[in-house]
């Protein structure tokens, strides 16, 4: 099987700098909503966990610990 260089043109279309950084932040965006919303779930949950013997101050304490560690 031949190999053409002519399937490997590409599109000589200019596409501003404004546009593809506008199109990256857009989707980084995007993942970090993502990541802070199950952040902030899982935090929530852990503020409100009956299963604990103690107070929600001492759920807050916990989570505390856990993040500096």
């Amino acid at each position: 099987m031949l190999f053409f260089l002519d399937n490997l043109l590409i599109s000589q279309e200019s596409v501003s700098l404004q546009c593809v950084f506008h199109s990256i932040r857009f989707k980084v965006n995007k993942g970090w909503s993502k990541a802070l919303l199950l952040f902030l779930c899982l935090y929530a949950s852990s503020l409100f966990d009956i299963n604990q013997q103690n107070s929600l101050f001492f759920n807050h304490q916990i989570l505390l610990a856990n993040l500096k560690s």
